[in-house]
């Protein structure tokens, strides 16, 4: 199973909760209580939906890894080119998210390096 679609989801989610936090922050600093106040319902939804997603998120994951040989017995690569790639640390975190996470899903080891 892929979750990446899932996954991306709940943090656009989280980002738009954060966003209208940060845009009521922003109002109720700049004293204009009420309407910070009219934003809370908008508030009260992104946070609602960012929470369903994460809670789907967690069902998806664990319904997809029913197959418990499947989490200590990885496949074998087949050749040279379908080995494990590493990486050092201080390169995997210059990467952004996606690259990351598509290096790890890949297969790719991160080492540290003395």
């Amino acid at each position: 199973m892929n979750f990446k679609a899932i996954y991306d989801a709940v943090n656009a989610a989280n980002g738009e909760a954060q966003a209208v936090a940060v845009e009521i922050e922003s109002l109720i600093e700049a004293g204009e209580v009420e309407q910070a106040l009219a934003k809370e319902t908008e508030l009260d939804a992104a946070t609602a939906k960012a929470d369903k997603l994460a809670n789907l998120y967690e069902k998806m994951t664990a319904a997809g890894s029913r197959d418990v040989a499947a989490l200590f017995a990885p496949d074998e690569p087949e050749s040279e080119a379908d080995a494990p790639k590493t990486m050092p640390r201080d390169e995997y975190n210059a990467l952004p998210q996606n690259e990351r996470n598509a290096f790890v899903k890949g297969g790719g080891r991160v080492i540290d390096q003395e």
